[in-house]
């Protein structure tokens, strides 16, 4: 969640001026790839609202991808491959970059994959605490700078802190028509229907596999 910048601020990088970096110029979705002049920007992220980015990388295709909420909102073909980098990765900042964005991050997935729409998708509200195939590091941010899947465990620098207790709504429980979802059941999802002649509120139902 950004609280608003005009300039542009990073969400992960391991130094932007060689090789990959990802982050938020006013209110677009930036990603580089090989530093220099790989950046693009492609999709809007809500200023004062949790939001949910993905930047993917095909090596079959040298095709980059940028995803906002679970839709896909710009893909373009690269001349060449990602640049490997020296540098360790670092989270809300940049080996090269150290400008930190007003807001905060819940969590963030790193994979050796390009994962598909669909699988985005699947995972978007769920919360990952075992090993799958591709999936190379998970930070839940809650409380702590562990890799709950894989032990690379991260290091807090700086004066800045962790979501703790991790984000999630005060009281929320699943009832007969209001649903709670994503990681630490953060979102509650209720509805209402209407015909011409009656209303009421919908209710929670579960899915037959």
């Amino acid at each position: 969640m950004l609280n608003g910048s005009a300039d542009c601020r990073s969400l992960a990088g391991n130094g932007f001026t060689v090789s990959q970096w990802i982050g938020i110029c006013g209110n677009q979705l930036r990603s580089y790839v090989n530093g220099g002049e790989s950046f693009w920007d492609a999709g809007t992220v809500r200023q004062n609202d949790w939001t949910h980015v993905a930047v993917t990388f095909d090596a079959a295709t040298n095709t980059r991808r940028h995803y906002v909420d679970g839709e896909l909102v710009g893909e373009r073909v690269e001349a060449s491959g990602i640049t490997v980098s020296p540098n360790a990765w670092r989270i809300f900042i940049d080996f090269n970059y150290p400008r930190t964005p007003s807001g905060a991050i819940d969590e963030v997935r790193f994979w050796n994959v390009a994962r598909t729409l669909a699988q985005i998708r699947e995972t978007i509200t769920q919360t990952i605490t075992t090993p799958q195939t591709g999936l190379v590091a998970v930070y839940a941010l809650d409380g702590s700078a562990n890799d709950v899947v894989a032990g690379r465990n991260g290091t807090k620098e700086g004066a800045g802190g962790f979501l703790n207790p991790p984000i999630g709504p005060a009281g929320c429980a699943t009832s007969a028509s209001s649903l709670c979802v994503g990681p630490s059941g953060r979102f509650q999802i209720s509805g209402t229907w209407q015909t011409e002649s009656s209303n009421g509120n919908a209710s929670v139902v579960t899915a037959l596999k």
